[in-house]
């Protein structure tokens, strides 16, 4: 029987062992390169506008590729891999929950804001903790990943710090461009230049979307979108492809509400956004350390 947990991304998109082999680490470290060197140069022209037209296009869309992608290095059976996937799935769990009910706690007036700095000190230490843990883990199976392009990005967002790190702060005049200072960090380090901040933030959010709706859909590694059957929870005996591609279908909707919302009231729907994406942001690591 196949094993599961070594499925790879040629036996996914169907193509020839031989010529993904090859193929695939070359071009998503040449995707990876070109979104990197794009991203660095908008997001330091004009980084609050770019934030904005980033956000409104590709964070509905780069989530569903993430949730397509997650459903594919989900395996048909855990096998050996058990251990490492409870791990992630009860981190994701304990950690979303406490992130959230932290402002909770706070708004329904049952911690004063002076518990801040140690209950987010707290919350970072079991982040990093449970990290080290899945990192662990996966350190103990065999990893064959060439990952040398990822040597650009230190070397781009040294650059930035060096070229913006005296440019003068963004006007944040407004809600809208106050939030995107305030969410890059600008309140937690008010001696820095948020316009550094704000662009560094904007280029590791582009970057990021760039690798999801670009580099892996081009290199194979979430599968034709439109073939449920490549899902391994789907293309098993036994399977459900008909949850799956319902799945991904409600997806789709989720999409469009993220677009209609954003059009409607941008400010309100970012906040909304950005205080729920703590889930999928800790999601992508155990999924990310599986192609490592």
């Amino acid at each position: 029987m196949e094993r599961t947990e070594n499925i790879s991304l040629a036996a996914w998109s169907g193509a020839r062992p031989i010529d993904r082999a090859g193929r695939s680490p070359r071009l998503f470290g040449g995707m990876l390169v070109a979104s990197a060197c794009l991203s660095a140069m908008l997001a330091s022209w004009l980084p609050l506008q770019v934030s904005i037209a980033t956000v409104f296009l590709f964070a509905g869309p780069h989530n569903w590729f993430e949730l397509r992608y997650f459903l594919m290095r989900l395996p048909a059976r855990f096998g050996r891999s058990r251990n490492f996937f409870a791990v992630a799935f009860a981190g994701i769990f304990v950690l979303t929950a406490a992130y959230l009910a932290m402002p909770a706690l706070y708004y329904a007036n049952l911690w004063s804001g002076s518990n801040w700095p140690d209950a987010i000190a707290t919350w970072n230490t079991f982040l990093l903790l449970w990290l080290g843990a899945l990192v662990i883990m996966r350190g103990k199976q065999n990893s064959r990943r060439d990952w040398r392009s990822l040597i650009l990005l230190p070397l781009l967002i040294g650059g930035m710090l060096w070229q913006l790190s005296r440019t003068a702060a963004l006007a944040d005049d407004n809600g809208l461009f106050w939030r995107i200072t305030q969410h890059a960090g600008a309140d937690l380090l008010p001696n820095v230049s948020s316009h550094m901040l704000v662009s560094l933030h904007v280029f590791l959010e582009m970057l990021h979307y760039g690798v999801w709706i670009v580099a892996l859909p081009l290199i194979g590694a979430t599968g034709a979108a439109w073939k449920v059957r490549t899902i391994p929870l789907a293309r098993r005996r036994g399977g459900f492809p008909r949850l799956i591609a319902a799945i991904l279908i409600i997806g789709l909707f989720v999409v469009a509400l993220l677009w209609f919302g954003f059009s409607v009231n941008y400010p309100a729907m970012r906040d909304i956004y950005f205080a729920v994406a703590i889930a999928h942001v800790l999601a992508e690591a155990p999924f990310l350390l599986r192609m490592i």
